[in-house]
């Protein structure tokens, strides 16, 4: 048996065959049975449902917060390098002479 039989099997579950009827009972119920899912096949399923139904939303949402987590990283990394000018020499102190300020005043 392949894997990918053993994995097709293993999705669909164990087969649950139909109560036996009841020999009493006017009434004949003839059920072909089911399946039934492991746990984490179910949830499986269920992740992929959501994702086919909200893939738009999942991946802008997720490249929004990715665009927030840079944008404030590049900002708390500019305040940790930067000099009193705003240029980011981390040791220009304003004293470093036009070479190494371009921003210097006056």
């Amino acid at each position: 048996m392949s894997l990918f039989e053993r994995l097709r099997e293993w999705y669909r579950g164990r087969y649950v065959p139909p109560r036996p009827n009841d020999p009493n009972s006017p009434i004949v119920v003839i059920s072909p049975g089911h399946y039934e899912q492991p746990v984490l096949a179910k949830c499986l399923g269920a992740l992929s449902r959501f994702w086919l139904a909200h893939w738009q939303w999942i991946i802008g949402t997720s490249l929004a917060i990715i665009g927030l987590f840079l944008t404030l990283r590049q900002k708390v990394m500019r305040t940790r390098f930067t000099c009193k000018h705003g240029c980011l020499i981390p040791n220009c102190n304003g004293s470093g002479g036009p070479s190494r300020c371009w921003l210097r005043e006056g």
